[in-house]
């Protein structure tokens, strides 16, 4: 049923929104509205107002690293030529999209990742990267080889980064047999 309003009379109209993700992704909400009456049976309509309720962006990324040694040989013994597959997860922890989202391993080089590179990733969304590394004989003496690699990911022009590293330590065998 139609409203009737005396002169200088307001009428309250509650109504949600519901904000979606291309909302926080533009940094704000903005809303127009007026209102139509009839008056003496002509139509009347309202000067529009417009709000703009800001959003609150918050980018973030998280880097999970692991690594899982694998002897190639079969010997039983960590020795070069064995190698190490690593597996890095970026998840994006913030609640904006990210942009040119990738994972650099440097030690490794090229990646194979899922989904393919660069990616954009929605809040919670994952890029996991795979690859591996052949031991050297310097690694085996060092008794160790640490790897690090590096998330990025872009929003609103600024890129956002997060690290993380995966420790393989190695048994070092000094048995000499004499003849």
């Amino acid at each position: 049923a139609p409203l009737v309003l005396a002169p200088g009379a307001s009428f309250p109209l509650p109504e949600t929104y519901a904000v979606t993700q291309a909302d926080l992704d533009a940094g704000a909400v903005t809303n127009t509205a007026f209102a139509t009456a009839t008056f003496a049976g002509a139509p009347v309509v309202s000067a529009s107002d417009t709000v703009t309720v800001n959003a609150i962006g918050m980018a973030a990324i998280d880097l999970g690293k692991s690594g899982n040694y694998v002897d190639t040989n079969g010997d039983g013994l960590e020795n070069a030529g064995d190698a190490v597959l690593y597996t890095m997860t970026a998840i994006n922890t913030g609640n904006v999209t990210l942009t040119d989202v990738t994972i650099s391993d440097p030690l490794l080089g090229a990646l194979a990742f899922t989904p393919a590179a660069p990616a954009t990733l929605a809040p919670g969304a994952t890029l996991v990267g795979t690859g591996s590394y052949t031991l050297t004989q310097t690694d085996i003496d060092n008794g160790s080889v640490t790897n690090t690699a590096t998330a990025l990911g872009t929003f609103a022009g600024v890129q956002y980064q997060h690290e993380d590293s995966d420790v393989q330590n190695f048994n070092q065998i000094t048995d000499i047999d004499l003849v």
